[in-house]
């Protein structure tokens, strides 16, 4: 069975780390960036780009990949469950 972790760090850890781990970085009220703080710019970006990430993450995921055709499944089931 393949390992799941690349779609666990691409679907949870990035957007996490975008938004929390980079803080200090973020948390300014200069520039305005549409009309607003650059910290909510940056938070409401984020609500958008998770979205992103979990279309990746499901891409990526080996246990979305469809079962060949007459062939056998893994011994775990379609979903690895």
């Amino acid at each position: 069975m393949k390992t799941r972790l690349p779609s666990f760090i691409v679907g949870t850890i990035v957007p996490i780390a975008a938004v929390l781990g980079l803080m200090p970085w973020y948390n300014r009220a200069e520039p305005l960036v549409l009309g607003f703080p650059f910290g909510y710019f940056w938070i409401f970006l984020w609500i958008a780009l998770t979205s992103v990430c979990l279309f990746i993450a499901y891409v990526i995921d080996p246990a979305n990949k469809p079962a060949p055709l007459g062939g056998k499944e893994d011994e775990d089931g379609p979903h690895g469950v």
